[in-house]
């Protein structure tokens, strides 16, 4: 019978599926938007561009939605005899805010209301995908935990697949059925409702599997006193490890997703057909799949973050290289080997956190992780857009490609100073018997 531990894993992966399954699509709806709006591509892009940016803006607050909800029901009575916390209210609540901005899109005919419509759709999915990683950490110990996270985060490169393949045969079916294949179908509106459905339904399942490990003193009777509480979750933001980590975290996101945007235009640009060019970039979505999984038994095995070094390394050898290849063989060797080692910049930062502060600071660690989401917010939205401008400038993707490559060797010095975990835990324990002393002679006995 699986364990409460494995369900969780399961579940993050089904929630990871849908979040980023959704977000991933999104651009299947650009062209469709752009007529039902009567505007350009561009103006249509900024709805879908939502999906994501809601996601990550709101994955700090999404945070404190799930500490706040996991400490009360740590400390209702009645759960004194569990050894874990279900978590469904709030991933619920992400699914049926994800459903209604999705239906609610379908029925919008201006950029406006779709750009307010898809905010809805993002702030839902961080409220179930990004959090459900956090559950994950608390169930495994730094021998395991970057592999179970690699398979829980697995989930969002099956879903960039399958959503992609499921949200584009609809769109086919009705243009089909409703218009006959004219571009200015609307099509789209029903698909978006078939999604929304399909996507609640499995939000509800994956919210029954996700249950958080209740952690409790081991020294104390009191099942409401926390030895994860030694940090807050203000006086963990100011401490070197978080720091470092939301410090790379926040110059790599102006690079992370620059190759995924223009590998397409660019393979267009040098005269391979559309069918190549997306094959090009879904062999990244794919390569991604089995690069979570095995960069996190490589994490679990050689060290979290120098496996994350490491991969980072690799990223820049391939946008250093990347506008030198021309050929299409090249240019899919290129890919796969990027969406490899692409996968380690989601995955690895939630166990290299949790390694610091699971013990420390565990009962706002969903507010721990969520702001390291939340500050690649400017550089996923600025990257892409800025390697785009050098491209209208100087008529090649050089340039850009040598920002990006600046960008990633900036975030990787950053994190390369990041202290050693043994040395952090020695000095949390030297601050727990601090605290434990000072608490003696005020004649408390409760170590907090």
């Amino acid at each position: 019978m699986p364990t409460t531990a494995t369900l969780a894993v399961c579940g993050s992966f089904l929630l990871h599926f849908v979040g980023l399954g959704i977000l991933y699509s999104s651009g299947l709806f650009v062209l469709p938007l752009s007529y039902a709006y009567d505007t350009q591509r561009q103006q249509a892009s900024l709805v879908s561009s939502m999906f994501t940016g809601s996601m990550l803006l709101t994955s700090l607050s999404a945070g404190r939605v799930f500490d706040t909800f996991y400490k009360r029901q740590s400390q209702n009575p009645s759960n004194n005899d569990l050894d874990s916390i279900p978590m469904f209210p709030p991933i619920m609540l992400g699914g049926v805010l994800t459903a209604v901005g999705l239906f609610s899109l379908s029925y919008t005919n201006n950029v406006v209301s779709g750009i307010f419509a898809s905010f809805f759709v993002g702030a839902g999915a961080s409220l179930f995908a990004i959090p459900s990683i956090t559950v994950v950490q608390s169930w495994f110990d730094k021998s395991s935990r970057a592999t179970a996270t690699g398979f829980a985060m697995a989930g969002s490169g099956l879903g960039n697949f399958a959503y992609a393949i499921f949200i584009s045969r609809l769109l086919e079916y009705y243009d089909e059925e409703d218009c006959e294949g004219r571009g200015d179908c609307e099509g789209w509106r029903k698909a978006l409702r078939i999604e929304a459905i399909v996507s609640l339904a499995l939000v509800l399942l994956g919210s029954c599997l996700i249950k958080r490990k209740r952690v409790v003193n081991s020294t104390s009777s009191d099942p409401d006193v926390h030895s994860e509480d030694l940090l807050t979750f203000k006086q963990a933001v100011m401490t070197r490890p978080l720091l470092t980590v939301i410090g790379f975290k926040s110059v790599f996101a102006f690079a992370y997703l620059n190759f995924f945007v223009h590998i397409v235009a660019y393979c267009e640009g040098i005269g391979l057909s559309t069918e190549d060019s997306a094959l090009a970039l879904s062999l990244i979505g794919c390569a991604s799949i089995a690069g979570r999984v095995i960069i996190g038994m490589m994490a679990d095995k050689f060290g979290t973050t120098n496996t994350l070094i490491s991969s980072m390394v690799v990223l820049i050898a391939c946008v250093l290289i990347w506008t030198h290849v021309e050929s299409l063989a090249g240019l899919l060797v290129l890919s796969c080997c990027y969406g490899f080692f692409a996968g380690g910049f989601p995955s690895l930062p939630p166990s290299i956190i949790a390694e610091y502060y699971g013990k420390v600071a565990g009962s706002s660690l969903f507010q721990v992780i969520g702001v390291n989401f939340f500050l690649e917010t400017p550089g996923a939205t600025i990257g892409p857009s800025l390697v785009g401008y050098m491209f209208d400038v100087s008529g090649t993707y050089e340039s850009g490609s040598y920002l990006t490559a600046g960008f990633m060797i900036v975030g990787v010095l950053v994190l390369a100073t990041i202290p050693k975990v043994e040395d952090w835990d020695e000095k949390m324990k030297s601050k727990s018997e601090a605290e434990a002393r000072r608490m003696t002679k005020s004649g408390d006995n409760t170590i907090l």
